[in-house]
This record gives C-alpha cells, structure tokens and sequence, in this order.
C-alpha cells in the first residue's frame, strides 16, 4: 500500500523507468476491466529546474519502503 510522500521507483513499463520520487497524491480509480485501483501523482526532483509530477498507475510504481519519508524535515539543535 502507499502512503503520502513514500519513496517509489518506476518500474519497466512505465516511460520514467529507473526515476526516484515521492508520492504526493493518492487517487483511488477504476481499471479498464472495473477493478479499483490506485492513481498516483509522483513528485521527481529535476536538478536546477523544481518538481516534475508525473501520474502513475499502482503496478507502475515500487514503493522503496524507505524509513524517512520525503521531504525531511530539518531540525536546528538548540543549544
């Protein structure tokens, strides 16, 4: 399952293959075949150009079940 700012990579059969990014929207949505499923909108940082968002389907996407969520959050150590 996914959650809001996991770590998800493109898998082979999507035109983003290999690209890393973060969910930032989740859809639930119906399949050609009327199965529901999930439409996700993944944020995939662009050097010196901001945020691409590209729309993916579940099968489309791996979740790299990472421990840190996307974007961190930095703390100043108080002193």
């Amino acid at each position: 399952m996914f959650e809001l700012n996991d770590i998800v990579c493109f898998r082979e059969n999507h035109k983003w293959v290999g690209c890393i990014g973060f969910v930032n929207e989740i859809k639930k949505v119906k399949d050609k075949d009327g199965n529901d499923t999930l439409r996700l909108m993944i944020g995939v940082p662009v050097p010196q150009q901001g945020t691409a968002y590209i729309f993916a389907m579940r099968d489309e996407v791996e979740n790299l079940q990472c421990a840190t969520k996307y974007p961190y959050e930095i703390k100043v150590k108080e002193e």
